[in-house]
């Protein structure tokens, strides 16, 4: 039997309903006022109403689905053009009267939908709730009564389940805090419906040593660390930016000198500046994990993994005012000077920059073995984009069966650029060498020719494309590609 679970991200309501169809069994769950309801979309799911939010310039809803299901997007207006992605699930769909499209998913999934070539909505469809079989502490027990910040009851409720290795729970509700410290050992669920939101005040987002950026959910020399649910953690980006400017540029996840983290299945949304950076750590794993940045805000970047290595990025989601993910290393002087092993794969991205990049930051000895396979970049200004400017070595950079769908219109406006130069007149000078661009796919050419330009005769760009298509036509050699070169040795099969 289909099952479709709805996770309610905006509206009040005291008991849990459940609601039986005709194509499965649907059961709705409560959760706290928390988000404002879309005002332009509706959304059903085997006739459930999916309750939808707005947030910034976009809507979303979330559902946990089992078996195919049918979609109804109801617009407030006349549906005069409309978009199912990502374009490669060839999803079929159909217009009903004027403002009713609908369309089967076969499997959850995450899918955007553009309405009249402007207004979208994000349906994030999950397999799981994310939860195991552990026994689960309720964060309810550590919390203080008529009190509305507790930062320090729910720092004591971490610290006091990871001692113990014990699951914390955050049921339905929300939860305002400042910023956590995340030891060793600390393991999370948060239950649909739970959102943890930073504070309104600064003094309640302290950064208490010499790294650059404030983290709200700081992990720091840690080791086994688990954080699961879907939940939302709300970085409260926009309200802090506009009171405090950049004093409130602080990540959602700052990942610090730590090995083996997993964080799997949450909404990391509304952060001050980049969402997740990862500096200096190892074995981190991100599945399913939905960003969602005001892409009003400057340099609100998605994914950075940073002087790191053996980082998946996996069917994940990031909706970004600058880069969906930039693989750099920022920190010359840092205990780790190389970014490694990166892979980044069947994810969903829409950017107002660069999609899927390395650099610009690149001050260590080298970023190598980085992968970025079977993503769906809906929208970007440069789908493809390695920069070089601090002197590394990049080698074996590889694009591999990704699919770029619409230019959006910022200042570049290529498909791909790959750049060597230099910073500023002392920069070193680095090398890309053995990058790959194989079965890629642009569903249209971008305004602009692509550039892929060396610095000099002794640091050329040495790349090999194969079988890269744009619009429904292979790519046989530059002037196909629409590639502009210079000190570059570019081979195209």
């Amino acid at each position: 039997m289909k099952k479709i679970i709805a996770i309610i991200l905006f509206i009040s309501v005291s008991l849990s309903v459940a609601t039986t169809s005709a194509a499965g069994l649907a059961k709705i769950v409560p959760v706290s006022n928390y988000s404002s309801e879309s005002s332009l979309f509706q959304v059903a799911i085997n006739g459930i109403a999916i309750p939808t939010a707005s947030f910034s310039d976009i809507s979303y809803c979330s559902f946990v689905q089992e078996g195919e299901a049918t979609v109804s997007v109801k617009f407030k207006e006349k549906v005069v053009d409309y978009v199912v992605s990502p374009l490669n699930k060839k999803i079929e769909t159909k217009l009903i009267g004027t403002n009713e499209v609908q369309f089967k998913l076969k499997e959850a999934s995450y899918i955007v939908v553009t309405i009249n070539k402007k207004e979208r909505l994000y349906l994030f469809g999950d397999k799981t709730d994310f939860k195991n079989a552990d026994k689960l502490v309720d964060v309810n027990q550590y919390l203080s009564e008529n009190k509305a910040v507790q930062t320090a009851e729910i720092q004591k409720a971490i610290n006091e389940t990871a001692a113990k290795k014990q699951t914390l729970l955050f049921p339905s509700g929300v939860y305002i805090i400042g910023n956590l410290n995340i030891p060793s050992n600390t393991k999370i669920f948060m239950a649909p419906g739970a959102v943890i939101k930073a504070s309104d005040n600064m003094e309640d987002l302290k950064n208490d040593d010499k790294l650059p950026g404030r983290g709200f959910f700081r992990i720091q020399n840690a080791e086994n660390v688990s954080i699961r649910g879907l939940g939302i953690i709300d970085g409260n980006g926009r309200k802090l930016r506009d009171q405090y400017g950049d004093q409130a540029r602080m990540r959602i996840f700052l990942i610090i000198s730590s090995k083996n983290i997993n964080i799997e299945g949450v909404i990391a949304k509304n952060p001050g500046s980049w969402n997740t950076q990862i500096r200096f750590s190892e074995i981190v794993n991100l599945r399913n994990v939905k960003l969602l940045n005001d892409a009003t805000l400057s340099n609100t970047d998605g994914f950075d993994p940073d002087a790191s290595s053996r980082v998946v990025i996996e069917n994940c989601f990031a909706y970004c005012g600058d880069d969906n993910v930039a693989i750099k290393v920022t920190d010359a002087k840092g205990p780790v000077k190389k970014t490694s092993d990166i892979t980044v794969k069947g994810c969903v991205f829409l950017t107002r920059k660069s999609s899927l990049k390395v650099g610009t930051e690149s001050r260590g000895t080298s970023i190598s073995n980085v992968l970025f396979e079977d993503n769906d970049v809906i929208m970007s200004d440069r789908g493809m984009a390695l920069y070089c400017s601090d002197g590394a070595a990049y080698e074996n950079i590889r694009y591999i069966n990704n699919r770029f769908e619409t230019n959006y219109p910022d200042s570049k406006r290529m498909g791909i650029q790959f750049v060597i130069n230099k910073r500023n007149p002392n920069s070193l000078i680095g090398t890309m060498d053995k990058v790959l661009i194989k079965d890629c796919k642009f569903y249209q050419a971008f305004p602009k020719a692509s550039e892929i330009k060396g610095m000099d005769e002794g640091h050329k760009i040495k790349v090999k494309i194969e079988n890269l298509v744009i619009g429904d036509k292979r790519c046989k050699d530059l002037s196909s590609a629409v590639i502009n070169t210079e000190f570059a040795e570019v081979i195209i099969d």
